[in-house]
């Protein structure tokens, strides 16, 4: 048994005090000798010594160290995915879901005929954990069984809870992990994290396949797309597509309620789909007289056979407006695109425009109708400028223009003509809403004539535009792009200004060359403009009369005044950006304040609050918006979305403005509010007809050396297949002289008490 000396004190010290107080009992038992009998000397000498001796060992701090072998039975972490898609059934035409084959498999036999769940805590000690919305480790509940909860996660993450649990363990304790799964991740943890942390510790991955082995007979909604806003009256069209696998041709039901009241119902014919899966495109209008933010729920019923009905319903949120659009259309003269785009706005039920003309030379100057005063322009919503050159603006009336967009919110579409616009607005305010950049020298008359003719071509940003949906069905809506009559003449830019964002391009253009850009759009300070970089979109019409024309240019019209605010009650108008969130995202909040008199709040002492209420719980909680400089009364602020604090949750939520600014206005029982949603990214948990065997054997496969993909009907298995070789651990076992405290304190105060008593009775000094 090995000792370990001086502990405490050097080696070189405690042996000086220990020769030091021997030399000083040595010469005090020679003292004593002469005046008290030998025997009583020596005694008196050998407490003396002891009390030397003990005294070193305590400085010492002596202690008997021992090494002795230990086995202890290793770790096996069970992880068990909580996601939504282990509600799916388990095998195609057979009872129960797939969570219930994992408790079934727990519950089975291994090869000896003993259930997995008695076998294995024998030779390991379970670690079990559900992968569920939060990584949570399970109980044991009665006759040993695992307390499994009912998965709800609206997300598959088999990576970074396992890597948590993985580096949470002692690595030379855990042996293997075991992962049932039906393999369908969709979250943003990355499964190479998990294969590096297996991998790092040298601890194999066996993973059990749940779920069928080939897609069940299914009919899902895939797709779902329709307009984020139309007005009262307008009829929305809606794109859905349909997928089935397995089925037989079969006549189904497609419904859409707002709430309560059924908006379509209709038959739809679903092809057969044998072992392959068929997509049908389905498109439907419908009419929505109700004004405020609709949810819009899809569904398809009367579809026998099919294996997972809970995907085949999905929502929609459309905001449905009740203003009229006012939109001021001005141009330099009587070019086709005016004329075709005045009768458009004039037959729109929903827009209340006001069409002007530059005069004519040699006379050129604003006409009578134009709204020369600020609060007059401010009044509009939309405002449309054509081939107007700059000469007939003031420099005040160009400074309203550009804070017509920055402050008071309103859009701008600026459709470019070979006469002015927009070449001759080169260093004026108008320049800095303009989204292009503006070629200098000028380019000359007709430069941007093309002869051969070209197209527009949607880049990935245009097609997701609402704006440019020619057709609801985004495979259409490019084809009708691709089938549009040529045009002829496109403004020669130099490019476009950061921060813009390029919707459309001449056909032919890679997107990187930039002068090609058509069509252009851009966010600056409270308001949107875009750029049209020709004036021949009145050649659609062709062969095909208005529809396509009065399409398009009703969508940009109703794409440039979706950031008006809604009707109020005369005090406030208060609004968001959308009637829905994906989170995470920013939830843009505006308000209009008004006094009493029908003036904007503003002003440094102005302040407006919003009240955030979470309709499904009632929290309410209130953030502060930022007054818009100049803006005429508006606020704004940023809400977030998702996690952290603060962030708004998935959930629906009412915003009413409370105002100091307005006395006694946030104690009214009747204001003005609006409603949003926050929803998770769309899951794909139902979209996991079956068990994706490559990933779960990839994952094993890439982990340590050991570990291998079962299906679920061969879990008993993994008795044989895991390492169940106990643990060893050499312990070190030090026993030192505290272990001993008493003794020693109760011995280090008698020996000199003995010592005193004997002296005294011996009359010593």
């Amino acid at each position: 048994m090995p000792a370990e000396i001086a502990r405490g004190l050097p080696v070189v010290a405690v042996v000086a005090i220990a020769l030091a107080g021997g030399a000083a009992a040595v010469w005090l038992a020679r003292r004593q000798r002469l005046l008290a009998p030998r025997p009583v000397a020596r005694l008196l000498a050998g407490l003396r010594g002891a009390l030397v001796v003990l005294l070193a060992l305590l400085l010492a701090d002596v202690a008997i160290v021992r090494t002795r072998e230990r086995s202890e039975r290793p770790d096996l972490l069970i992880a068990i995915d909580g996601s939504r898609s282990m509600t799916l059934e388990a095998a195609s035409g057979m009872p129960g879901s797939r969570i219930d084959a994992v408790r079934d498999a727990l519950r089975g036999p291994t090869g000896d005929g003993e259930r997995l769940l008695d076998a294995l805590p024998r030779r390991f000690s379970i670690v079990p954990i559900w992968l569920g919305d939060r990584l949570q480790e399970l109980t044991t509940g009665d006759g040993g069984e695992l307390a499994l909860p009912s998965p709800d996660a609206g997300r598959t993450d088999l990576a970074r809870p396992i890597v948590e649990a993985v580096t949470a363990r002692r690595h030379q304790r855990l042996r293997a992990v075991v992962l049932f799964s039906d393999g369908g991740h969709n979250a943003d943890g990355r499964p190479g994290e998990v294969i590096g942390a297996l991998e790092a510790r040298g601890v194999p991955l066996f993973t059990v396949g749940v779920g069928p082995s080939r897609r069940p007979p299914d009919l899902r909604i895939a797709r779902l797309e329709g307009p984020d806003g139309v007005y009262r009256g307008d009829r929305a069209r809606l794109a859905l597509a349909l997928e089935s696998v397995g089925l037989q041709a079969l006549t189904g039901s497609l419904e859409v309620r707002d709430g309560d009241d059924l908006l379509v119902h209709r038959a739809i014919e679903i092809p057969s789909s044998g072992d392959r899966v068929v997509e049908t495109p389905v498109e439907l209008e419908v009419t929505l007289d109700r004004p405020g933010r609709r949810k819009l729920t899809v569904s398809v019923a009367g579809t026998d056979g099919d294996a997972i009905p809970a995907n085949n319903t999905r929502d929609i949120w459309i905001d449905v407006l009740e203003e009229k659009i006012r939109v001021l259309l001005l141009d330099g003269g009587p070019r086709w695109e005016f004329r075709y785009l005045r009768s458009a706005l004039e037959r729109d039920t929903n827009v209340e425009a006001s069409a002007l003309l530059v005069t004519r030379p040699p006379d050129r100057r604003l006409p009578p109708g134009y709204p020369r005063r600020r609060e007059d322009l401010f009044a509009f919503d939309v405002v449309v400028l054509g081939d107007v050159e700059r000469a007939v603006f003031t420099e005040t009336e160009l400074d309203a223009l550009r804070d017509f967009v920055v402050t008071r919110g309103g859009s701008i579409v600026l459709v470019a003509g070979d006469l002015g616009m927009p070449t001759t607005y080169a260093n004026t305010p108008l320049e800095e809403v303009i989204p292009v950049v503006l070629r200098s020298p000028p380019p000359a008359p007709g430069t941007g004539s093309v002869r051969e003719g070209f197209r527009p071509a949607l880049t990935a940003e245009g097609e997701r535009s609402a704006m440019l949906r020619l057709d609801a069905d985004r495979e259409r809506n490019r084809t009708l792009w691709s089938l549009l009559p040529a045009l002829h003449w496109a403004y020669p830019h130099d490019g476009v200004r950061p921060g813009a964002r390029t919707l459309a391009v001449r056909a032919g253009a890679t997107g990187r060359e930039s002068r090609d850009a058509l069509l252009v759009a851009r966010e600056l300070g409270a308001g949107k403009v875009l750029f049209c970089g020709t004036d021949e979109t009145w050649a659609w019409r062709f062969r095909i009369g208005d529809e396509l024309f009065e399409r398009h240019w009703s969508r940009v019209i109703r794409w440039a005044a979706s950031g008006r605010l809604p009707p109020g009650d005369g005090l406030v108008r208060i609004g968001t950006d959308r009637a829905r969130y994906e989170a995470p995202a920013g939830v843009s909040v505006r308000a209009l304040v008004l006094d009493g008199e029908g003036r904007p709040v503003g002003g440094p002492d102005a302040r407006v609050d919003v009240e955030i209420t979470d309709v499904g719980t009632g929290r309410v909680r209130r953030v502060r918006l930022e007054p818009i400089a100049e803006s005429g009364g508006l606020f704004r602020g940023t809400l977030t979305t998702g996690s952290g604090d603060g962030a708004l949750s998935p959930g629906e939520y009412r915003i009413a403005a409370a105002s100091p600014s307005l006395p006694g206005y946030a104690e009214r029982a009747e204001r003005t509010s609006a409603r949003f949603v926050v929803d998770e990214r769309p899951s794909t948990e139902l979209d996991t007809p079956v068990r994706d065997e490559a990933f779960l054997a990839g994952l094993a496969a890439g982990a340590a050396p050991g570990g291998r993909f079962l299906p679920i009907e061969r879990a008993g298995e993994l008795v044989d297949l895991v390492d169940g070789e106990p643990v060893r651990f050499e312990e070190r076992v030090v026993i030192d002289q505290w272990s001993f405290a008493w003794p020693l304190l109760c011995l280090l105060a008698l020996l000199p008490l003995v010592e005193w008593a004997l002296g005294k009775r011996h009359g010593l000094p």
